[in-house]
């Protein structure tokens, strides 16, 4: 392992912050601590502990995330292929952060949950697949939306998977040590996979994620990203909403009249308004009804709900 080289990835985060705000870290990192000594000193029973221990959960987390985002730029594909030991170098102080982290959330959690709702085992493991999750979603963003969209409904789901639910539990009693390192392993090996090699798959991922970069700059800005800037690669998907674009303009356009208020008010919007108009902020939202009517269907017809 060249130490020299991994340290320099892992410092690279704290080096790259923006300089333009400091005061604000500073003023966040006050009130975390207030928080937590103030809980310290004026509650009693589990919320002493229990509240200062969460708050450092979320503040790991938050880090791993900011960490593990800046892994993710730091492996371009032209570094990958030209520069020797840098995906080693990212693989392992991926790997180093991993275990930092799942230890220490497992850790919390043991400390503040009692073991007849949380054993260290399934804090373990949890806490593992919370971090390896925190990584790929950085390279994947829909992962979010898979988590945000479809975890509130797996309780429903559950309920009418019973076999393989039970089959898992079963498996996870009678061989939990075994299950728990299979699972570690399986969660360890997938650290390493989620950094490219400099090959066409990597360039593309590369290419996604600094759009999504790009896109949150935009937002950041005040600016909103065209269909054509957020569905880049998913051109099928992002005819509709050009199409849908193009056949208001043309509208606009076709009817347009000097002498109507109506008319001039409607292309200075088109010119004016860009990204933000009305257009793109409707068509946003039908998407949103339009994917959220889809996941109701889908429970309702696989639980059979009126």
């Amino acid at each position: 392992m060249n130490t020299a080289q991994l340290s320099q990835v892992l410092l690279a985060a704290w080096r790259q912050r923006d300089r333009r705000s400091p005061w604000g870290r500073w003023l966040i990192a006050a009130l975390v601590a207030l928080s937590s000594v103030a809980s310290v000193m004026l509650l009693h029973g589990p919320a002493r502990w229990g509240l200062p221990a969460g708050i450092s959960l979320v503040v790991i987390h938050i880090g791993w995330l900011l960490m593990a985002a800046n892994l993710q730029m730091q492996n371009t594909p032209s570094a990958a292929r030209f520069v020797p030991g840098h995906v080693r170098a990212l693989r392992q102080a991926a790997l180093l952060c991993w275990v930092a982290c799942t230890a220490a959330s497992c850790l919390l959690l043991v400390l503040v949950m009692p073991t007849r709702l949380l054993t260290w085992q399934a804090a373990l493991l949890g806490s593992a697949a919370a971090v390896t999750f925190t990584m790929w979603s950085t390279r994947i963003w829909w992962l979010w939306l898979l988590f945000f969209f479809w975890g509130p409904l797996l309780g429903v789901l559950s309920e009418h998977l019973p076999l393989p639910l039970q089959a898992v539990q079963a498996l996870w009693h009678e061989h939990q040590h075994l299950t728990l390192a299979a699972g570690l392993l399986g969660l360890a090996a997938l650290m390493p996979a989620a950094f490219g090699q400099g090959d066409a798959a990597h360039r593309r991922a590369y290419g996604r994620l600094s759009r999504l970069q790009e896109m949150q700059r935009l937002f950041q800005e005040g600016h909103q990203a065209t269909p054509a800037q957020a569905f880049v690669g998913l051109e099928r998907f992002s005819r509709p909403f050009n199409a849908v674009i193009a056949a208001w303009r043309e509208h606009v356009l076709r009817r347009a009249d000097n002498t109507s208020r109506a008319s001039l008010l409607a292309r200075t919007e088109i010119v004016l308004h860009a990204n933000q108009h009305w257009v793109y902020q409707l068509l946003t939202a039908a998407s949103i009804m339009a994917s959220l009517a889809l996941m109701l269907g889908v429970v309702v017809a696989w639980t059979g709900a009126p």
